[in-house]
């Protein structure tokens, strides 16, 4: 009964707190608190976006493919070249036109996050519609699938820089070819029964967008405290290890939070 009231007193709390944070918010413009979409905006209409698309076409591939194959296109005919090539997209149209206009009613952007939420769909499909060739028969696959992919950001790597920021081809291919990699190996370790190795790690899979906020919460507390770590902390291989030893402190406090039934949810 207490326990109920406690954490009923704490929600109350927590949404006097964000109710006064949204009135008295102010951006450096002096703006006051509104809509913006951000990365997490984003996310979310890439995620309708081809979640929508997905309720049409099922898991019929032979759609599904060359869908991925637009968004592709998109960012290969929008991303601005390297130096050598112009530093000029291929479509370069006047703004406003049609073209633009319906990518950002869309909210498609470039491409890139459409293009990798749609690759990550074909992924699942394969992995559940393959699932019972012989091992050797899909590894084979994965390979020939992670090399393509390798390759097409090798030959893009001569027309585009690699950049995350930008939202590149190259960057594109390259991260598809790891994810799709990676997805590989997670999903052999458990068919093994090796699930139990990423238990360190559940918690930031299991309570997501409380593992998202917290850093936020320790860069305000950072600021408010003065506490700053030393340079050649953050700096060359010793700031991996800091971005390492940072994860799963939030991590551990992600399941120290998760202990006590603190998690957000939307």
């Amino acid at each position: 009964m207490y326990r109920k009231r406690f954490y009923a007193a704490l929600k109350g709390t927590g949404a006097v707190i964000l109710l006064y944070l949204a009135v008295t918010f102010r951006n450096p413009e002096g703006g006051v608190f509104d809509a913006r979409w951000g990365i997490l905006g984003s996310i979310g209409w890439t995620y309708l976006v081809c979640a929508l698309i997905y309720v049409f076409t099922r898991d019929r591939l032979k759609y599904l493919i060359p869908v991925w194959i637009v968004f592709v296109l998109i960012c290969v005919l929008g991303s601005r070249m390297n130096e050598s090539w112009g530093n000029e997209a291929f479509l370069n149209l006047p703004r406003p036109n049609f073209y633009n206009e319906m990518l950002s009613v869309l909210h498609v952007g470039n491409g890139a996050l459409p293009a990798f939420t749609m690759g990550g769909i074909i992924l699942s499909i394969l992995s559940m519609r393959y699932a019972g060739l012989p091992g050797k028969k899909k590894l084979l696959g994965v390979a020939a699938g992670i090399a393509a992919l390798l390759v097409a950001g090798f030959i893009s790597r001569h027309f585009w820089i690699l950049s995350k920021l930008s939202a590149t081809p190259v960057w594109i291919f390259y991260v598809t070819a790891i994810a799709t990699g990676i997805y590989t190996l997670l999903y052999w370790l458990v068919e093994k029964g090796k699930a139990y190795w990423f238990n360190l790690v559940k918690p930031a899979g299991t309570a997501t967008l409380t593992t998202y906020t917290i850093p936020y919460v320790s860069y305000g507390l950072a600021d408010v405290t003065g506490i700053v770590l030393p340079d050649w902390f953050t700096h060359g291989f010793l700031s991996i290890v800091n971005c390492l030893c940072f994860a799963f402190v939030i991590i551990g406090v992600t399941a120290l939070l998760g202990r006590i039934h603190l998690k957000l949810k939307i």
